[in-house]
């Protein structure tokens, strides 16, 4: 990955194991901006939609180990192992681990949750348009991290400091 922040030399970091919070069974709903875009227009344009509740989610959600398991090779950390961890609030913590905590406290809740959203109304206004929502692959995760990356985790241009 061209100008990544995980692209760096990552020798210190051998045999690094980071303690991340949440249930390694959590569903994690991720769904590409594109299905939800597509979908929203597509339902919107069905008169007998009027007056019913949509839930755009992912109809098969990975869980929380298995997201681990797909992202960690593409962020090309060496040596770095990654554990989930349902106490973790509850111990001490590596400053590693309390930037993590911080940088991702409003998705705290998202790390421990079995919630299935019921998408049936979605899912039966959109059979037979060619809209479905794409399953997490490897693919699809090099993609999405990828596109991250190249547009800065979504923060905008990175910020250049200037010497006085």
């Amino acid at each position: 990955m061209k100008n990544s922040f995980t692209k760096h030399n990552s020798e210190g970091l051998k045999n690094v194991t980071i303690r991340v919070p949440g249930d390694p069974d959590a569903l994690i709903n991720l769904v590409p901006i594109d299905y939800v875009a597509d979908a929203i227009v597509a339902i919107l344009r069905m008169r007998e939609s009027n007056g019913k509740i949509f839930h755009i989610t992912n109809p098969n959600p990975p869980r929380l180990r298995e997201l681990r398991d797909l992202v960690l090779p593409f962020l090309e950390i060496k040596g770095m192992h990654v554990t989930i961890d349902r106490e973790l609030e509850k111990q001490s913590l590596s400053a590693v681990e309390k930037l993590f905590l911080r940088q991702t406290r409003s998705y705290y809740s998202y790390l421990f949750s079995t919630l299935r959203f019921d998408d049936s109304n979605t899912q039966q206004f959109l059979k037979g348009t060619g809209i479905i929502c794409p399953t997490l692959t490897k693919e699809l995760v090099r993609t999405l991290i990828e596109f991250a990356v190249s547009h800065n985790w979504g923060e905008g241009k990175p910020t250049v400091l200037q010497k006085a």
